[in-house]
């Protein structure tokens, strides 16, 4: 019979390992119906160490400070509690951009790149309209990709079009 492996500091006084916290909220976020349990616990421990997913694996035997061990089991909560991934990091990677998202805005998906790919084949000088632009993906996309295209981004929400604005100022 086997204990579960400790989250936090240890009766010793010693700190978890990146492996032990790994397998334990894999556990926890796959109890709790998550898709992709341990993606989620690398991403999620990645940021509260600042470290990439391949410096986890490298790493794994590392002792993980108190501060980022709260931190990981804050987000590791949350994330049992179902709120995104994306939301929880702040960002979201789409097609060549680091896209910032909050609860402002829907997460782009995967499916949204076949829009942008779609409208890769309009004819030089075309012009774009981005209805619900939300984090501005699509409209920055494709600012990214076709720089000879004008594009506009437009959204009913006031919030929506600080978080797209935001995202266009630092992608530039």
């Amino acid at each position: 019979m086997t204990s579960a492996a400790p989250t936090g500091p240890t009766a010793a006084g010693t700190s978890p390992t990146v492996r032990t916290l790994l397998e334990r909220a894999t556990r926890d976020l796959q109890a709790a119906g998550c898709g992709t349990p341990r993606l989620d616990a690398e991403l999620l421990l990645g940021d509260a160490l600042g470290w990439g997913r391949e410096r986890l694996l490298i790493d794994s035997g590392a002792a993980v400070p108190p501060p980022a061990a709260r931190r990981f089991a804050a987000l590791a909560a949350r994330r049992a509690a179902r709120e995104p991934v994306a939301y929880l990091l702040g960002r979201r990677a789409f097609r060549r951009l680091e896209l910032q998202v909050d609860a402002r805005v829907l997460i782009p998906r995967p499916e949204t790149e076949t829009l942008v790919e779609a409208a890769l084949g309009l004819p030089a000088g075309a012009r774009v309209l981005d209805v619900a632009t939300g984090s501005g993906a699509v409209a920055l996309a494709l600012a990214d990709e076709r720089p000879d295209l004008t594009i506009t981004g437009t959204d009913a929400s006031p919030a929506a079009l600080e978080v797209a604005r935001a995202n266009a100022a630092r992608l530039r």
